[in-house]
């Protein structure tokens, strides 16, 4: 979080708390924003996230932009040998929603 997702949020200066969840894990709460309102209507929860239709015509580079994000938050490299077989797959992306599937 802090050398990739700081910065951003303090380029467009959208107003976070840090803290750790009950596993210790880094976690961000936006604070009181339009990011963060904007954010609110796209899920009720992780298993239903509901992006708007519209988001999936953007241009290549701002869908990319979205996925790059996305991989910050909920993503892992995925270039290790499991079971005597080695993944060749650079990024590897984790989600519960059907539609962000």
């Amino acid at each position: 979080m802090p050398e990739h997702i700081f910065p951003i949020l303090k380029k467009h200066d959208i107003p976070y708390s840090e803290y750790k969840n009950n596993s210790g894990v880094p976690c961000i709460r936006f604070l009181k924003s339009k990011f963060k309102t904007f954010l609110e209507g796209l899920k009720d929860n992780s298993f239903d996230i509901h992006l708007p239709e519209k988001m999936f015509h953007l241009p290549g580079n701002k869908l990319r932009a979205i996925l790059d994000g996305f991989w910050l938050g909920d993503g892992h490299s995925s270039n290790y040998q499991k079971a005597g077989h080695t993944s060749n797959k650079q990024k590897v992306y984790s989600t519960s929603s059907k539609q962000w599937d």
